[in-house]
């Protein structure tokens, strides 16, 4: 078992659209007001130089770590050095990072659009993005979640 250095991570392979990771960092903002030293690991390729910016003008740079591409090993390191994983894509197929990060019992948080019905489970929180703000998401669904985290 590995020191969870990571609060959260987000996984997305490639910088999509779909993936909303700006809506992802609208909740981060939002959560370090409660949570200060929250860290976020983003894992994928392409991440840094597309969001790198606007994460420092969010002020957000000592809560983001870029780990760029994984695979395999570092891929499954990464996860259990988390707490949670989140999901905020606003559209998905089969999303095998869902399924994933549930093979190392990790809570996750993911938006509806994340969520494949069988998965639902008591470690799937889900909540419909366009029914909410970012405000309602981090108090009622990220906070109480991360709270119980180190519990598990």
């Amino acid at each position: 078992k590995l020191p969870k250095e990571y609060d959260l991570v987000f996984v997305a392979h490639y910088p999509a659209k779909a993936k909303d990771i700006p809506w992802l960092l609208k909740v981060l903002q939002f959560l370090i007001q409660r949570c200060p030293h929250i860290k976020i690991a983003i894992i994928g390729k392409g991440h840094k130089e597309k969001y790198y910016f606007e994460i420092e003008k969010m002020g957000l740079s000592n809560n983001v770590v870029f780990l760029g591409e994984l695979h395999n090993d570092d891929l499954n390191d990464a996860y259990m050095k988390s707490k949670l994983f989140i999901l905020t894509s606003k559209v998905e197929g089969l999303p095998m990072v869902l399924i994933e990060a549930m093979s190392f019992s990790l809570p996750v948080i993911v938006t509806e659009n994340g969520l494949v019905r069988t998965t639902e489970s008591l470690f799937a929180v889900m909540l419909t993005v366009s029914e909410t703000s970012v405000m309602v998401f981090v108090s009622e669904t990220v906070l109480p979640v991360y709270a119980a985290a180190p519990l598990r």
